[in-house]
């Protein structure tokens, strides 16, 4: 049988932002989600009770914030009776705003200060990839624009150092945090108010559907606390990329996850923090010396992120 290191390497991509595979040649699609690079779909499911007013970012040119999302996993993978557990993961990004448009808009840069991984765990393999992976990211620097409402507009980072195309792929896709921002409905709304965020979510060669739920349960002049639930799927589909020799090919049979968790937004802040629980559940199907062999992966992560 191969080495199992390559396997774990692709789980790694999945849950931890190391690398990336291609793009598929045929997206999937899902009826009610918007298409893949598609804005976030955010519908108000309940207005809340009065006092209502409209939520909005209203952070001034050259605020800054320190931002740290740190990540544990406790769950393992399986491979033909291999398992693998993956170490804590910590990134450090510094953000700065450097325009807000008449529109509101609000455009920052960001740099990744810090990114490693913690205690190594019983699989010192596992921790030395993501090591490696978490080691690219530390300095790089980027902007992004987003609206008052914290719908993401663009997000790019500058990779002009990292010459590899493989490499330079993934970490663009690493440098999209999830939970850095809150999308916040159109309409006034008060304590009680419920919307919903569709996305379609192109990541590591895959094409998954995410639905979350929001509750605004606190609101006060200057913060909205706002608990979130989330769910999400992706149907079966090719996780190789185009050229793969039949030999080495992966295809993606199932994925489904679900998350709860809470956040803080302070509307004069870029970031908020936040914790969230989440379960990502999926099986793939591995050619493995000429024979198909079923890893499996159950993972249970927590994700903190402080401010300053």
């Amino acid at each position: 049988m191969t080495s199992p290191r390559p396997v774990a390497l692709h789980l790694l991509i999945v849950y931890a932002a190391t690398t990336a595979l291609s793009a598929q040649p045929q997206v999937p699609t899902m009826p009610g989600y918007p298409a893949p690079g598609a804005p976030v779909d955010v519908t108000l499911v309940a207005p809340g009770a009065a006092p209502r007013r409209a939520l909005r970012y209203t952070v001034a040119r050259g605020a800054k914030s320190t931002v740290e999302i740190s990540q544990s996993v406790t769950n393992v993978m399986h491979l033909a009776g291999v398992s693998m557990s993956m170490p804590p993961t910590i990134m450090v990004i510094d953000l700065r705003v450097t325009d807000v448009a008449t529109s509101g808009d609000i455009t920052f840069g960001m740099t990744f200060t810090d990114a490693r991984a913690g205690a190594a765990g019983p699989d010192e393999s596992v921790a030395a990839l993501m090591a490696m992976g978490l080691a690219l990211l530390k300095g790089l620097g980027g902007t992004g624009t987003i609206t008052s409402r914290g719908i993401t507009k663009s997000m790019k980072m500058n990779l002009d150092r990292i010459e590899d195309p493989a490499v330079r792929a993934s970490l663009e896709q690493s440098a999209t945090i999830e939970y850095l921002f809150t999308p916040l409905p159109e309409a006034a709304v008060g304590v009680g108010a419920k919307w919903e965020i569709r996305e379609t979510v192109e990541k590591d060669g895959l094409t998954m559907f995410k639905r979350s739920e929001y509750e605004l349960v606190r609101l006060d002049a200057a913060r909205a606390t706002i608990t979130v639930k989330t769910g999400q799927t992706a149907p079966p589909q090719s996780a190789s990329k185009p050229g793969t020799p039949a030999a080495e090919q992966a295809r993606l049979e199932k994925l489904t996850g679900s998350g709860s968790g809470t956040t803080t937004v302070r509307f004069a802040a870029l970031a908020a923090p936040t914790t969230m629980d989440s379960t990502i559940s999926l099986v793939m199907g591995l050619n493995v010396d000429g024979k198909t062999e079923s890893l499996t992966s159950d993972i249970r992560s927590k994700i903190t992120m402080t401010v300053k």
